[in-house]
């Protein structure tokens, strides 16, 4: 977990990061979900929200646009 121009990864307690996952910047994890090996999710010009029970898969790579956040699930 990474924090970007002062935004940290804020995860429920019931959520799951997996080892080798990076998280940086604005970026929210929902109760239950799960981000799996070799994931990268920056959070840094807008945020990113992985909704309950939803997960991302393997080696995915969120980002995000300045006018457009990225919310799954």
């Amino acid at each position: 977990m990474l924090p970007f121009h002062g935004k940290y990864p804020k995860l429920d307690p019931k959520s799951c990061v997996m080892p080798g996952a990076e998280l940086a910047g604005d970026v929210e994890l929902k109760e239950y979900a799960s981000i799996w090996q070799n994931c990268a999710l920056r959070g840094d010009v807008n945020k990113i929200v992985v909704g309950r029970y939803s997960n991302v898969q393997d080696n995915s790579v969120l980002h995000v646009d300045d006018d457009k956040a990225c919310i799954l699930g």
